[in-house]
């Protein structure tokens, strides 16, 4: 029989075999140790301990909260949790109906039962709160995995002291700049291509796009991205410049509306709706308004619903997948997942064109 294959020292997948072979000790001398089992002397322990640090073995949660149910046959809860970080106590978060933080948790929530998972809430808002006290206390109860919803309102994150070494770790949104996590959002980039494509398919060839800087900004700019790509295939006189500006008032607004009299237009809140109202323009008569980011508190506008719901339940998956496969620790190349927004008909949306009617430029096919 060919000897074993030796795993380099250092390797996430180092086991107890590995330790025991080296420390020349039987596989359950080894699990004892690790265990401060007292039936294992001191000096044993203490050079288990240090053998199994050097080899860099880590303990898989999911595979300590088993045995410790087939030892006493009792559950334990923390080594199947995933503990969910948010900047709000979770009073604020299910009051708050400007931020989507409280879909997201109860979303999180039910993924993760289906998993047979618990989710624990975590608010780095605490008085006394640091990222590195959340880490001792997520180490001291045994939770490996880590959620982290959107911290900010779209500035970028940066340089957490977070102790990430010990987490299987996913962020919601475009939260952190540095470090580099595994992510699941929104596919903005997609969303104003079939917004687009729907429009069009509705017979509005003059498209325009409107909305604050700042919130294009979140969307790492793939909102001016898919808007510029599809001002680049239409026709020249069906071309508008976007408005997405700093300068987000009534005035700036219903300047560029007069200068370009575009067919729909495409943004985020309900303000130029508004707007548009005292002007005495009517929506959708004269121009159709949709939403690439559709609330439940503003309904009547037409638009994309950014599926938080999903996107929360993407985020416990690619968790689960980490704690199963005992990926800790920052990726040396982070993945993002995608999630597909989904439509809602809404009243500012006018149809000019049959039921089923394709526009002859396809600007989404895919």
């Amino acid at each position: 029989m060919p000897p074993a294959r030796k795993k380099p020292v250092g390797s996430k997948f180092v086991t107890l075999q590995d330790i025991a072979a080296r420390a020349k000790v039987s596989v359950t001398t080894v699990s004892l140790a690790l265990r401060n089992h007292p039936r294992i002397s001191e000096k044993t322990r203490t050079r288990i301990a240090k053998l199994s640090q050097s080899m860099g073995y880590r303990l898989n949660p999911l595979v300590s909260a088993h045995m410790s149910y087939l030892r006493t046959g009792r559950p334990v809860n923390d080594g199947l949790n995933i503990a969910f970080v948010c900047n709000a106590s979770l009073k604020e978060v299910n009051r708050d109906t400007r931020r989507p933080h409280r879909h997201y948790y109860k979303a999180a929530q039910e993924r993760a039962q289906e998993l047979g998972f618990d989710v624990r809430f975590f608010d780095l808002s605490e008085p006394g709160m640091t990222p590195r006290r959340l880490s001792q206390i997520l180490e001291a109860r045994g939770i490996s995995g880590l959620v982290i919803a959107p911290l900010t309102d779209g500035l970028g994150v940066s340089d957490i002291q977070f102790k990430w070494e010990s987490f299987a770790t996913v962020a919601i949104d475009h939260t952190f700049i540095s470090p580099r996590l595994h992510t699941v959002c929104n596919d903005e980039f997609s969303t104003v291509g079939r917004l687009v494509q729907r429009l069009l398919d509705f017979g509005h060839g003059r498209i325009g796009i409107a909305m604050p800087t700042f919130m294009d900004d979140h969307a790492n700019h793939f909102w001016l991205a898919g808007y510029e790509a599809f001002q680049k295939l239409t026709e020249p006189s069906q071309r508008i410049d976007n408005f997405i500006t700093e300068k987000w008032t009534q005035r700036d607004f219903m300047r560029w509306y007069k200068k370009w009299r575009p067919e729909a237009i495409i943004t985020i809140n309900d303000d130029i709706l508004g707007w548009l109202k005292e002007a005495g323009v009517d929506v959708p008569g004269e121009v159709s308004c949709v939403t690439l980011y559709w609330k439940e508190d503003r309904p009547h506008l037409s638009g994309y619903y950014p599926n938080h719901e999903k996107v929360a339940a993407g985020a416990i998956d690619l968790v689960v997948a980490q704690l199963q496969r005992h990926e800790l620790g920052l990726p040396t190349n982070d993945k993002t997942m995608l999630i597909q927004a989904e439509w809602k008909a809404g009243k500012t949306l006018r149809r000019v064109t049959a039921e089923g009617f394709q526009a002859p430029l396809r600007v989404w096919t895919r």
